[in-house]
C-alpha cells in the first residue's frame, strides 16, 4: 500500500469516526476526538493525527486544542520540534457544509465498505434509502433521530452501540417520568431506587418503541437489528 493510500485510508476511519461522535456530541459543545491504539483496520496515531491535520487544512474541521494527561503521567514523543508530550485527544469543531463535502469525496472511494451490496442488505445513509432481501425502503430518511441512531448503528455495524450513546442520540436525557409511582410501589424499594427505576423503565421503553419502529420500516428482525436492554448492534 502506498503512503497516499494508507493516508487516504486514515482519513476515512478518522471522518467516520469523527461523523460518530458528531451525533452523539450536543450541539453546543467541541466534539473530543481520542487517538486509538492502532489494530488491523484502526491507523496509528502518527496516522490519525496527519488525518486530522489534512482535514483541518481542508476546512473540513477545526482543530481546537490538543489535550494531554498531567504532566507526571504524560507520554512523550518526537516532533519537528523535538521531544513534546503526546497529546491523548483532540477538541474539534465540525465545519459545515465542508465537512458532508469531504465525507462524500471519501465515501465514494470507500463506497464498498460504507454501501453493502452484498444482494441481502443495501443502505444509502446520505438518502436513508435501502433495500433487504430485494425489498426497498426510503421511509427512514424522514424518522429524524430514528434515522440519526440507523445511521450510528450502520457506520458501527457488528459493533455494540451503548444504551448511554442511543440516549444521546435519541435525545432522552430529559425525558419525564411518564409513569405513575403509585402503580408500581409495591414492586421498588425506597423513593431514591424508586425514582431511578422509574426513569430508566420509561427510557427502555422509548428505546423499545424506537426499535420496533425501525425494523418496521426496514424489515430487519430481531437478530438483524439487536436491541439488548438498549444497547443496539445492525449485525447484517
Amino acid at each position: 500500500m502506498t503512503t497516499e493510500e494508507k493516508l487516504n485510508k486514515a482519513v476515512w476511519w478518522t471522518l467516520q469516526e469523527l461523523k460518530a461522535e458528531f451525533l452523539t456530541t450536543p450541539k453546543d459543545e467541541y466534539l473530543n476526538f481520542r487517538f486509538q491504539n492502532p489494530t488491523k483496520t484502526i491507523p496509528t496515531k502518527i496516522e490519525q493525527k496527519k488525518a486530522l491535520i489534512l482535514l483541518n487544512n481542508e476546512s473540513a474541521i477545526n482543530i481546537i486544542k490538543e489535550k494531554y494527561l498531567p504532566s507526571p503521567l504524560n507520554e512523550y514523543e518526537w516532533d519537528w520540534l523535538g521531544i513534546v508530550p503526546t497529546s491523548i485527544s483532540v477538541l474539534v469543531d465540525i465545519l459545515q457544509p465542508k465537512f458532508d463535502e469531504v465525507y462524500k469525496q471519501y465515501q465514494i472511494i470507500f463506497q464498498k465498505i460504507d454501501i453493502r451490496q452484498d444482494g441481502i442488505f443495501k443502505y444509502n445513509p446520505e438518502t436513508g434509502d435501502g433495500e433487504l432481501r430485494g425489498e426497498k425502503f426510503k421511509r427512514l430518511k424522514d424518522s429524524g433521530k430514528y434515522k440519526k441512531l440507523f445511521d450510528l448503528a450502520f457506520e458501527n455495524r457488528g459493533r455494540k452501540i451503548l444504551r448511554e450513546d442511543v440516549i444521546k442520540v435519541l435525545n432522552l436525557n430529559g425525558v419525564d417520568n411518564g409513569v405513575d409511582p403509585r402503580k408500581i410501589l409495591s414492586a421498588l424499594g425506597d423513593e431514591t431506587i424508586r425514582k431511578k427505576s422509574i426513569r430508566e423503565i420509561t427510557i427502555t421503553n422509548k428505546i423499545n418503541e424506537v426499535v420496533k419502529d425501525i425494523r418496521l420500516k426496514t424489515g430487519l428482525n430481531q437478530k438483524e437489528f439487536v436491541n439488548n436492554s438498549g444497547n443496539i448492534i445492525l449485525n447484517i
